[in-house]
């Protein structure tokens, strides 16, 4: 059955190759209309006007799937059953499929992408055929991209903000270029600036300036994946630190940052907006501070557990300020550097306890640098912090990476180095330690000690 033609009631017959061809193309469209016999019907009117017929749909070799017999079956059907009136505007009054007298040809444009299919261009000899309309060269053919068909590649591949992404991060060596591009139209400034804040160095004194920018564009807090903020006041100190032997400051060509008005309030700011952004996982925090300082940080640690659970490193570094004790005398300047060690050391205790606690909770193991720089200790009896055995031991299970360097070191500095050489580091990778041997029985302690920590 599969392999015979059909004759009209008009005396025009169609081929099996040319039923199966217009079966073939029926079904290509078949879902992309509702009525199924108008569209047959027109593909038997193309095939007709044509002045041979073509076989390459029909290979006796290969069988022909049900669905393809039985739209032939539908075709050879219609063209039995083709009217007489109307022959030359393609009416149709199939037995199987009634449908109306008109038929009007369906626009390649109003088909899916995928599918549209090539069909033979009618002859000259037709008129009962009109060639579709093709879409306007201005038009758009599918949603995408693309505004237009003539739309360079260049065009194409900048509406993309991954690929965006990954030109940028290679070709911006400094944060500057980003800052640039940011400014060249709205649509580089919403690619560029989630790459710009991904990582942040934010100075203590500017916390509320960075607050302020996410603040100001809604969703960017969330691009955030890493974050170091320094206290920019302590590491200005640190590097004013005496000149040895002599008792005076090493002269700057800068001031001291100015420090704001409720600095420790506009840096809880930040925290704040940085943990409500949170989607997954809280930015990796890196964070360097004054060994003055850890009484107010410790209340905005405590007030944002989320931050805490990413806290990677904490870094001190010696804020030490010796003109602020100009002209005591040697008694109270003694009491009140010892009084101001012991509250740093209870406060950095604190801390790292916070900090153990909140990530053991969560099952968490950022938290792998520890660093400690001092200053000439400028008559100080000591500088690093003292910790109990047990806070001492639990540090130390997580670090990887150690840093001691001081400059002078004092017999309470060496009893406490000594302290922490004898507890046991097992992820330690990398330690680095650093002392001005002046000679005395405590620097060849704090030798020994060394030596058989790194041995």
């Amino acid at each position: 059955m599969s392999s015979e033609g059909a004759t009209s009631s008009q005396g025009w017959s169609l081929s099996a190759a040319e039923i199966c061809e217009a079966a073939s193309m029926s079904l290509s469209l078949r879902y992309a209309t509702d009525d199924e016999a108008e569209v047959r019907a027109q593909f038997i009117n193309q095939i007709r006007a044509r002045s041979a017929a073509s076989s390459k749909y029909l290979s006796g070799a290969r069988p022909i799937p049900n669905l393809m017999q039985e739209e032939m079956r539908l075709v050879r059907s219609m063209v039995e059953n083709w009217p007489t009136e109307n022959d030359t505007e393609a009416g149709i009054r199939a037995t199987a499929h009634p449908v109306s007298d008109a038929i009007a040809p369906i626009s390649p444009s109003q088909v899916p992408p995928s599918r549209r299919i090539r069909s033979s261009s009618p002859t000259s000899d037709a008129p009962d055929l009109k060639r579709p309309k093709l879409a306007a060269p201005g038009k758009t053919l599918a949603q995408g991209h693309a505004d237009s068909p003539s739309e360079s590649a260049a065009s194409l591949f900048f509406r993309i903000p991954e690929l965006l992404s990954l030109v940028f991060a290679q070709l911006a060596y400094e944060k500057i270029d980003l800052v640039v591009l940011s400014r060249v139209s709205k649509f580089l400034r919403a690619n560029v600036l989630p790459l710009l804040v991904e990582s942040l160095n934010v100075p203590l004194t500017k916390a509320a300036q960075v607050r302020d920018f996410l603040e100001a564009n809604p969703g960017l807090a969330g691009q955030v994946k890493y974050v170091r903020i320094f206290d920019d006041i302590a590491h200005h100190l640190f590097h004013r630190r005496p000149i040895v032997g002599y008792g005076l400051s090493v002269q700057r060509s800068h001031d001291a940052p100015l420090m704001p008005n409720d600095m420790w309030e506009h840096l809880g700011n930040l925290f704040t907006t940085l943990q409500n952004n949170v989607e997954m996982l809280a930015p990796l925090m890196d964070l360097s501070f004054g060994q003055f300082n850890f009484a107010n940080f410790l209340i905005q640690l405590r007030r944002h557990p989320r931050l805490v659970e990413e806290l990677a490193s904490l870094r001190i570094v010696d804020d030490f300020d010796p003109e602020h004790h100009q002209g005591e005398a040697p008694d109270d300047f003694e009491y009140h550097v010892g009084f101001r060690f012991r509250v740093f050391s209870e406060d950095l205790a604190d801390v790292v306890r916070l900090v153990c606690d909140v990530q053991d909770e969560v099952g968490s193991d950022t938290f792998r640098y520890f660093g400690i720089r001092a200053a000439d200790s400028f008559d100080r009896p000591a500088f690093l912090p003292e910790f109990g055995p047990r806070l001492l031991s639990r540090l130390a299970k997580r670090i990887r990476h150690l840093s001691l360097v001081m400059d002078s070191v004092s017999k309470d500095d060496t009893d406490t180095y000594v302290n922490m050489a004898d507890a046991d580091w097992p992820e330690l990778l990398e330690f680095e330690v650093g002392a001005r041997t002046l000679g005395g029985d405590w620097h060849r302690t704090l030798r020994s000690a060394t030596v058989a920590f790194c041995s």
